[in-house]
């Protein structure tokens, strides 16, 4: 073999017309490699005379060798270049893509906060222009003026060739890991007059965003308003067109999680995405963009009405396992503050929903509390009591001191183990306060950026409250306790407190216990939303940069907060104690050390002195 390679057949630097394999050409000035075959004077490579300051390039293959290289001293390409033709409309729609995932992004902003309702007008005269048949077309089966055939399908202004030319498809979105590929990660294959191609490119765009970008969502209810006022008459009704699948995706979602059926998604990711539709439709509801139900229809009902109707149903019902009442009450507990905003009409329902999670969940004998018990619960980390060297207690101290722990844990003032119970204590107080928290908790709620749609409101989209069946949910016979919390419920262990040093001192004066809850599970959605992961279609979704980007933006909400980085820290290495995730959550770590140079190290060091200082007490 090595003789053949040798020989002038197989050379490719030999002065004769013999071609193929190497990397130098002939005396024809034509590359020698990848030459079709050895007599035929074609083939890529380059060819080179240390006498001349000229090369010649070109592609392998079965082409003619090589052109001349523009530059003579650049280096050649061995590959041909094959030309690929761009379809004009699926790039811009990708370019779309790009748009409307970074609108309200605040990791890419500078210090202060970015001017949504400005980009969102400009990007909304973008999309309303002259470009709109491209944009805003969507799929119907009657045209505009009626006269279609029942059961043809058409495109509203034409607009399309087919079914399924939006800009959600997994292949159209290149490149590296980046929060395109996110909000693109739900999508499925369409079909004729799908929900999808129903909605339209940019209003699918626009949900699949709200769904899974958990510190925008606001920005996506601006930029609803800003296209239903700017829309021309051809394309009205565009908030109606995504609300219409935004609850699409709800309930399928819905189903999914009673079904046990996640198709490629994890109860975490399915949960953070049934969170956020829901937030995103009681936002709109704030703004008064989404109405009522229509005529003949009880004025306080709504959508979201509708929906918290049904998640108390499914948690009142005693065949519903405990897993699925923990995610509901979850969603309901992260979304009352929002739904709550509009009107005090809405605060009964709350209270009863309160109510109900209190006594179904975190109930302390069969719910989620007691899997966090200081030295009985199956998920606990602290111990009853330190662990100690000295000879054991008396039998009286031991018993006096069971009372106390017993008693420890009725009372307003009981401690907390476990976030879901520090989340429904926040809402607690909010309720008690009216739904108006402080400066901090409203920076994140972000409700007050909003402002009062003036147009006609979207009546009429109804959610289907039968979506899920009595029989979808019969598991008589399981046990009704909790063998295990959802990895979004996680121990409470605070290594910082406001006697830590000076600037945990000014964090903990500056923020309430329900300012603190808000930004823990703001931070868990971030952590769930960007987690670096493979769908079906074998693209990679999130990333640890962009995580770790995210969670240094939130700071970006409330600017003069002090010492927030101790508190995103301790959160981080809570976690990581309870191993969970712990490689993605180290990761992060080393990120936020790189994006904050000046304040996460020193926190770092600090908080991973206190818990091996804590450890006899885990």
């Amino acid at each position: 073999m090595d003789k053949e390679l040798g020989s002038s057949r197989y050379h490719s630097g030999t002065r004769r017309y013999d071609n193929g394999g190497g990397y130098r050409g002939g005396s024809n000035r034509r590359g020698g490699g990848g030459g079709y075959h050895h007599r035929s004077r074609h083939g890529g490579g380059y060819y080179s005379h240390r006498y001349r300051n000229n090369r010649h390039s070109g592609g392998g293959g079965r082409g003619r060798g090589g052109g001349r290289s523009v530059n003579p001293y650049a280096r050649s390409n061995r590959v041909s270049a094959s030309s690929t033709k761009v379809d004009p409309t699926k790039a811009m729609l990708t370019q779309l893509t790009g748009m409307v995932a970074k609108i309200g992004d605040l990791s890419n902003a500078a210090e202060e906060i970015v001017n949504v309702k400005e980009n969102a007008q400009n990007l909304a005269m973008v999309l309303c222009g002259d470009n709109a048949e491209l944009f805003l077309k969507y799929e119907t089966s009657q045209p505009v003026d009626g006269s279609a055939k029942e059961n043809d399908n058409v495109v509203n202004n034409g607009g399309s060739d087919g079914p399924g030319d939006t800009a959600m498809k997994d292949d159209e979105v290149e490149g590296d890991s980046s929060m395109e590929k996110i909000v693109s990660a739900n999508t499925s294959d369409t079909t004729s007059i799908s929900p999808e191609n129903a909605a339209g490119p940019t209003a699918a765009l626009i949900v699949h965003c709200a769904a899974s970008l958990p510190l925008q969502t606001s920005a996506y209810v601006t930029l609803t308003q800003e296209i239903e006022s700017n829309a021309p008459a051809s394309h009205a009704n565009f908030a109606s067109r995504c609300v219409t699948y935004a609850l699409f995706l709800f309930e399928a979602g819905l189903k999914q999680l009673m079904n046990g059926k996640f198709e490629g998604v994890d109860t975490n990711t399915l949960t953070l995405r049934l969170k956020l539709i829901l937030r995103y439709l009681c936002m709109l509801e704030y703004t008064g963009l989404l109405g009522g139900l229509g005529d003949g229809v009880d004025e306080s009902a709504s959508v979201t009405s509708s929906i918290l109707t049904t998640f108390l149903n499914i948690v009142k019902s005693e065949n519903t396992k405990m897993m699925i009442k923990s995610c509901i009450c979850y969603i309901m507990l992260s979304n009352l503050p929002f739904y709550c905003k509009l009107d005090e009409s809405r605060h009964s329902l709350a209270q009863e929903i309160l109510s109900t999670v209190k006594l179904e969940v975190l109930h302390k004998e069969i719910g989620i509390p007691r899997l966090f018990i200081p030295g009985k619960g199956m998920n606990a980390v602290y111990l009853k009591e330190e662990q100690m060297d000295d000879d054991e207690l008396d039998d009286d101290e031991e018993s006096d001191e069971e009372e106390e722990d017993e008693n420890m844990h009725d009372g307003p003032d009981a401690p907390m183990y476990d976030s879901i119970s520090e989340l429904f204590n926040a809402v607690m107080i909010l309720s008690e306060n009216q739904w108006i928290g402080g400066e901090v908790s409203e920076s994140i709620l972000r409700t007050s950026n909003l402002t009062k749609f003036e147009g006609n409101a979207v009546s009429g989209v109804t959610f289907d409250e039968k979506v899920v069946e009595p029989e979808e949910i019969q598991n008589a016979g399981l046990n009704p306790l909790l063998t295990s919390a959802p990895s979004f419920v996680y121990a409470r262990m605070p290594l910082f407190d406001g006697d830590t040093n000076d600037a945990t001192g000014k964090f903990f004066e500056q923020t309430s216990k329900v300012d603190r809850a808000l930004i823990s599970h703001n931070l868990l959605d971030i952590l769930y939303a960007f987690k670096p992961q493979v769908n079906l279609s074998g693209v990679q979704l999130g990333g640890v940069k962009l995580a770790a980007e995210q969670i240094a933006s939130i700071t970006k909400l409330f600017p003069s907060l002090e010492g927030a980085e101790y508190f995103m820290v301790d959160f981080l290495l809570s976690l990581i104690t309870q191993q969970k995730e712990e490689t993605y959550l180290s990761r992060i770590l080393l990120e936020l050390c790189k994006l904050l140079p000046e304040k996460i190290p020193q926190a770092l060091a600090i908080g991973v002195g206190t818990a091996v200082t804590e450890l006899p007490t885990f």
